[in-house]
């Protein structure tokens, strides 16, 4: 009794012979069956494993009676037993189940006659469940009977899946028997209870016609996740000698008519093709099984087993069809199995083959999704594309294996006999490309072989599709990637990458539009390799054959594309050399080519750098005459030869037609060409193309084309064009700096013809004017036309009447008539002498400052003790009072009285035209006088002037004298000779009526200093970097302590050597104490410049980068360049976020240098000049020209940065009056008619052989 209790009250006795004891047959039928169905239950549920050894066990001891009762009630056997409910049924029928499952199987036959009743047609799909796992359970332990495993077979009718699957499975063993009264009676208690609605999953897009496919579909379902749980054998779950038994059962019942090819090709019967749904249920399968721990393991293990999965597989791409998604599915389903069988690292145990073997295995099963007959659909595509992530995951992991590229051969024949799909031909075409591109890398034996088999394919697929030819230039992109550029050093070591390159086959018998394409790809793979400083005499070895026959042969597009590759190669290789055979070989084609109207263009445009061989010069007098009909690409043309004549002189030259003629007749046609350019607008570039021609000219002293061509020059100086005409003032401008016999007829020129009044509201115009006269009259050496100067004062007077006070032009004027009031009453300017634009004053000195005054609006003068300094826009200056001999009067007003008759002196005799103030006595003048007078003291000049001394050296010594009072010596007589800075402050005290006195304060003393600190002159800093043969990285550059001689003598020619410890001109950043000794400098009247040059300043051993030498020219924004690597040089060899602009030179034959002119993106068309890139010039004018154009460049970048470009003493000229403005002192206006009579005559001075030119303007 105690047993019963703790059974109902859920706590089951441990002790079965308790349980036994009342399970005797004295009981009712129903009781026992009760005890145990409750027992079975709460087993099942107290436990979640699979294997219960307690359920086992009381099944192993007490299965008869178990089977017994069960089957007593389903048969009803005993009158007293009547099925109640249909939970009773399934209770009974789970007993059964979970009884045979665990091998209990007693009374077969019953338990099979069961199932069949069960699974007979009409019945509920629950009655189907039971039967069918019943059945089941009989098969896996008693295989060896026939009639269960023929039930078992016929459970499934396939034939509701199409008529194929009829009359191979014996369904007439379920059929033609009236139920038994025991299944009526099931039926009528299933019959009371809702059937069981069976839903699909989301993801299977499949309507079934009828319910009873439906129960088809899940039974079948049921069936294959039966072969997963495995077989209870002892107290462990045995899932792979269930699985194997289960496959071989379902090969014999099953698969044999789903896939009855696979197991017997030669049995008649079965499905062609097997349904998509019973196919996507047992791809699923495969995928459980294949995930599961155990079964993955060994389910490939026998071969048989392994042809079978990897079949069924291969089905699902066989069975593909686009309108169907389930198919899709399946097959998308089946690459991730095949995947991650490819990709597992969990160990496989295969007797026959190797892991590599049974990989390759799978990829020739996906081969099949290539035949797609006429279906090139999306959704055929991306399965295909599929394939070749499997192709890729392959390869990656097993690169060297043979047959598979016989399986991408097999692939291509599958391919090429369908009608052709682009996408699946381009991405096939991309992975054979990067199987062979690998092959490359790792010189594979057998390689060319493979190349060959392939090329048949490649070839007429990247005829039809240029994709492909794309796709194979990114490949060989790759190669010089991945590739050390040791292997390009040598032809024979680049065997395997040639046989690549040729992998697409002869492009000769591509069509025009494929030819194209992989002439420009090979173009730009050699641009590459070029560009990663690849030999280009090696590359020409390679490609000159394949080129050539196609300029000869190829398309006409072609051939354009094939010599502009070729004429690379021959540019590049100009420093290493290429043989004889090979420049005689190219002038052969370049003969052909220029008789072709289509490729004359490009033969002249690549001529300038094929010119670098000497038998080219044949083709100078046809490609002249070309020139003429292209100005464009003639203009860089005549840049390389415009020193051709002069350097050639009379030296024999033929002609392509065999005549004979010389060097020097061709500067004729070079002149007349310049004429015909010059009258087409735009004349920019041939302006300055021009400049260097007449350069070159005057350096050689070739009169006439020097006077012609400035004639010409004078003339586009009124063109319309306001741009044109401010580059050819600034041409004249150049050309004049080294002509001083043309400068007086140029000044004359100027003023009278091209300073109009037309001109006179365009502000930049007149400015480039007003620049050029300045500089003229600043260099001129010859005595200046009076009438001409009456002229241009008369013109700038006009044009002071008709511009407004306030407007940017008015200022430069202002300045521009101070600088000649100030310097022409100064020393002359001959030969670039500029130590007079030096600030000579110290910059500290103990003296206290005694008053400041405004003079002319732009200068100011503070007075001290015994001197007195000029703050104006050029500068600052000291004088001390000792230096006035003119202020020898023995009192105050006999000084004043000197002072005013300094203009009736003969010494400066100028012509006042009814001047309205003549210096009238002022307070501040007064005072300043007075000053003088008392603080003058008498000294002797220890060191005279000597007419004989060079002019620079009298200057510097003269002005070291006059700055170094000596108040010791005895007072001398007053000199004849007049102090030049004397006149220096005559000068200033002219060009104002008035001195007016500035108050004294902090926020002046501030403002001077800040002034002070603002230089007179502009400063630039350029580069200048040596580059010896071999050179092409920072390291070595930097790194170099010596040069050429030819350096050495440009670097004395572009400025001078000066010692950075004394030079007080700009260093430019440079540190005397650790930048070494010397540098280069040049100076002139606008510019102050500082070279860097690395090769001057010390190399430290210890450090690789050079970071003292990078520090400086590494932040420059124009660098100079001298190579004499046979490379080109890179932009980026010098690792800076500056060096915007390279100026590049290379020598050529003696004394001839070709330009490069690179520019940084950030810069980006930028123009300035007068070199251009390509152009040839000779030595003589190499330095003059390269540092004009470095200049130019600098002040082209300041202009493209800031917007705005202005020099230094227009930025002080505006300091100084903001100063004078800020202390209170309002600026001086005078009438236009004052201002008109205020200009005078200018008159000259001559001391000897210096001539020295004054003017003054009230």
């Amino acid at each position: 009794m105690n047993n019963i209790l703790k059974w109902f009250s859920n706590k089951p006795s441990d002790n079965l012979a308790g349980i036994l004891e009342i399970l005797n047959e004295e009981k009712s039928l129903s009781k026992r069956h009760s005890i145990i169905i409750n027992y079975i239950q709460k087993l099942l549920k107290n436990s979640n494993e699979k294997f219960n050894p307690r359920l086992q066990s009381f099944f192993k001891e007490h299965g008869e009676m178990v089977n017994s009762i069960c089957l007593t009630c389903i048969f009803q056997t005993d009158h007293k037993y009547k099925i109640k409910s249909w939970e009773e049924v399934t209770d009974t029928f789970i007993a059964l189940i979970e009884m045979t499952q665990y091998g209990q199987i007693n009374r077969v036959e019953d338990l099979q006659i069961i199932a069949k009743f069960c699974l007979q047609d009409g019945n509920r799909y629950e009655l189907k469940h039971f039967g069918l796992k019943l059945i089941m359970n009989i098969v896996s332990y008693k295989d060896i009977l026939v009639m269960p495993f023929d039930i078992f077979q016929a459970a499934i009718d396939l034939g509701l899946f199409g008529n194929e699957g009829t009359g191979v499975i014996r369904r007439e063993i379920l059929r033609g028997n009236d139920d038994p009264k025991w299944m009526i009676q099931i039926k009528e208690v299933l019959n009371k209870v809702p059937g069981k609605v069976l839903d699909f999953k989301k993801n299977i897009d499949f309507v079934p016609e009828n319910d009873m496919v439906k129960e088809g579909i899940f039974m079948f379902r049921d069936v294959l996740v039966y072969t997963l749980i495995g077989s209870f054998d002892q107290d462990q779950v045995n899932y792979i000698d269930h699985f194997r038994k289960w496959l071989l059962i379902l090969r014999k019942s099953y698969l044999f008519v789903l896939y009855p090819d696979l197991i017997n090709p030669d049995h008649l019967g079965g499905f062609k093709n097997c349904p998509h749904i019973l196919h996507f249920l047992i791809i699923a399968w495969i995928c459980k099984f294949a995930k599961h721990p155990e079964i993955s393991m060994h389910m490939f293990e026998f071969h048989q087993d392994r042809e079978l999965i990897l079949g069924i597989i291969e089905k699902s791409f066989i069975l593909f069809n686009k309108n169907s998604t389930l198919s899709q599915q399946n097959a998308l389903k089946s690459y991730e199995i095949f995947e991650s069988w490819i990709q597992t690292t969990k160990p496989l145990y295969l007797k026959d083959i190797t892991k590599e073997q049974f990989s390759l295995n799978i990829i020739k099963h996906i081969i099949c999704i290539f035949n797609y007959k006429n279906d090139t659909s999306k959704n055929r595509i991306e399965i295909c594309a599929k394939s070749f992530d499997l192709l890729r995951i392959f390869y990656d992991k097993f690169p060297e294996n043979v047959d598979f590229i016989k399986t991408l051969l097999l692939l291509c024949e599958i391919l090429y006999k369908q009608d052709k799909c682009k996408n699946l031909i381009e991405v096939l075409s991309s992975f054979i490309l990067k199987v062979m591109k690998k092959g490359v890398i790792n010189n594979q034996k057998g390689f060319k072989n493979i190349i060959e088999d392939f090329e048949r394919y490649l070839h007429i697929w990247a005829n039809e599709y240029i994709e492909i030819i794309e796709n194979w230039k990114n490949k060989t992109f790759e190669i010089s990637e991945e590739t050390d550029y040791g292997v390009y050093s040598n032809k024979n070591q680049l065997k395997y990458w040639l046989d690549f390159i040729r992998i697409l086959g002869n492009p000769l018998e591509f069509g025009e539009k494929a030819q194209n394409e992989w002439v420009r790809s090979l173009k730009d793979i050699i641009s590459d390799l070029l560009e990663k400083m690849v030999s280009p005499a090696v590359l020409l070895q390679c490609f000159l054959t394949d080129l050539s026959k196609l300029i000869l042969e190829g398309f006409e597009s072609t051939q354009l594309i094939s010599l502009d590759t070729l004429c690379l190669l021959y540019t590049k290789s100009t420093y290493e050399g290429p043989s004889s055979l090979q420049t005689q070989h190219l002038f052969y084609l370049l003969s052909v080519a220029i008789k072709r109207p289509y490729l004359e263009k490009s033969v002249l445009a690549h001529s300038p750098k094929l010119l670098d061989y000497r038998g080219n010069h044949v083709l100078l007098k046809h490609l002249i005459d070309l020139a003429n009909n292209y100005m464009n690409e003639g203009l860089i043309f005549i840049y390389r030869i415009i020193s051709l004549p002069n350097y050639y002189k009379d030296t024999t030259l033929l002609t392509l037609d065999n005549v004979k003629t010389t060097y020097l007749s061709l500067k004729n046609d070079i002149f007349n060409f310049f004429i015909k350019i010059l009258s087409i607008p735009p004349r920019a570039k041939a302006l300055e193309a021009f400049t260097v021609f007449l350069i070159e000219e005057i350096s050689y002293e070739n009169s006439p084309f020097i006077n012609k061509g400035i004639e010409i020059l004078l003339n586009i100086c009124n063109d319309t064009d306001q741009n044109t005409a401010v580059l050819s003032l600034q041409s004249i401008g150049t050309i004049a700096q080294i002509l001083p016999s043309y400068q007086e007829y140029i000044l004359d020129f100027v003023i009278k013809k091209v300073f109009d009044e037309k001109k006179f509201f365009t502000e930049a115009l007149v400015i480039a004017i007003l620049e050029l006269i300045l500089s003229l009259l600043m260099n001129l050496k010859a005595n200046t036309n009076k009438k001409t100067l009456d002229l241009l004062f008369g013109k700038i007077a006009k044009l002071n009447e008709l511009i407004d006070s306030d407007c940017k032009l008015k200022t430069y004027i202002d300045v521009f008539l101070s600088f000649l009031g100030f310097y022409f009453l100064n020393f002359p300017i001959q030969d670039n002498c500029v130590e007079i634009f030096d600030s000579n004053m110290s910059e500290n000195f103990p003296s206290k400052e005694e008053g400041h005054y405004s003079l002319n609006n732009n200068t100011i003068i503070t007075l001290y003790k015994d001197k007195f300094v000029i703050r104006n826009e050029f500068g600052k200056f000291l004088w001390t009072c000792s230096s006035y001999d003119i202020f020898d009067g023995e009192n105050k007003t006999q000084a004043k009285d000197k002072l005013l008759s300094i203009f009736e002196n003969s010494k400066l005799s100028l012509k006042i035209q009814e001047n309205p103030s003549q210096l009238p006595a002022s307070p501040a003048l007064e005072l300043l006088i007075s000053f003088i007078h008392s603080n003058y003291k008498y000294s002797t000049r220890t060191y005279p002037l000597s007419i004989h001394e060079d002019l620079s050296d009298q200057i510097h010594n003269f002005v070291k004298l006059e700055n170094t009072p000596n108040l010791n010596t005895k007072p001398r007589p007053p000199s004849s000779k007049s102090s030049s800075l004397s006149q220096i402050f005559i000068a200033n005290l002219g060009l104002q009526t008035t001195l007016d006195p500035i108050p004294t304060s902090e926020k002046l003393s501030i403002a001077l200093n800040l002034l002070d600190k603002s230089q007179a002159r502009n400063q630039i800093r350029i580069g200048i970097l040596y580059i010896k043969p071999g050179q092409d990285n920072e390291k070595e550059i930097l790194s170099s302590n010596s040069s050429s001689f030819s350096f050495q003598e440009f670097l004395t020619k572009i400025g001078r050597v000066v010692e950075l410890t004394n030079y007080k001109g700009n260093l430019g950043g440079l540190d005397p104490e650790s930048c070494g000794k010397i540098s280069i400098a040049y100076t002139d009247w606008e510019y102050d410049i500082m070279f860097h040059v690395p090769l001057l300043m010390p190399t430290d051993k210890n450090d690789n980068q050079q970071l003292l030498k990078k520090r400086h020219v590494g932040n420059d924004r124009v660098v100079i360049v001298w190579s004499e690597n046979w490379k080109e040089y890179r932009q980026d060899t010098i690792i800076t976020q500056f060096n915007l602009v390279n100026l590049i030179i290379y020598p050529l034959e003696k004394q001839l240098y070709r330009i490069q002119i690179q520019i940084k993106p950030r810069v980006v068309n930028l123009e300035f000049g007068p070199l251009k890139d390509g152009m040839v010039v000779h030595w003589k004018v190499l330095p003059f020209l390269i540092r004009l154009t470095a200049v130019n460049a600098n002040r082209a970048i300041n202009i493209r940065q800031m917007g705005i470009y202005e020099k230094q003493h227009m930025l002080r000229y505006k300091s100084i009056k903001e100063i004078i403005r800020d202390s209170g002192i309002e600026p001086k206006f005078v009438d236009k008619k004052t201002v008109r009579q205020s200009f005078t005559h200018f008159s000259q001075i001559q001391n000897k052989d210096i001539l020295r030119h004054s003017t003054i303007i009230s």
